[in-house]
């Protein structure tokens, strides 16, 4: 399948903690099981696409009971994938509408496995960098 033929199926939920808590840093990540195999079908595609190849995701509102429901959740609406040119490249970065994520072919690994364990029924894990950087799975 071509990048561009790729179509988005299930639910997926990316949130931000407010106010930013150094327990809880970074971006968090919940999915069903159709919108993570979804997901993991779009970096499978990725992976093998030029470089600056992009897809933009729609996002949904967590379970307002999901991960940890005394702190406010501030949700992203939409999420851009863009393939890096540097292979070790992982950037997060709050957009004025969406969330922007720059990812290396080297990276792109990392995150299929924590999606693969979240699949597999793992969660309050994080995959990625630190300093805030890291993608929380729930």
């Amino acid at each position: 399948m071509n990048l561009n033929l790729w179509r988005q199926k299930g639910r997926i939920s990316i949130w931000r903690y407010e106010p930013l808590n150094k327990n809880f840093p970074g971006w968090h990540l919940s999915a069903d099981k159709v919108g993570y195999e979804s997901l993991l079908e779009l970096l499978n595609l990725l992976e093998l696409s030029p470089f600056g190849s992009k897809r933009t995701l729609k996002l949904v509102k967590p379970d307002i009971c999901l991960a940890s429901s005394m702190l406010k959740k501030t949700p992203e609406q939409k999420i851009l994938i863009t393939l890096s040119d540097l292979g070790a490249h992982w950037q997060l970065k709050a957009g004025r509408d969406k969330l922007l994520f720059n990812i290396g072919v080297q990276k792109i690994s990392i995150l299929k496995a924590g999606i693969m364990d979240a699949i597999n029924g793992e969660y309050d894990f994080s995959v990625g960098a630190i300093n805030g950087q890291n993608i929380w799975f729930w």
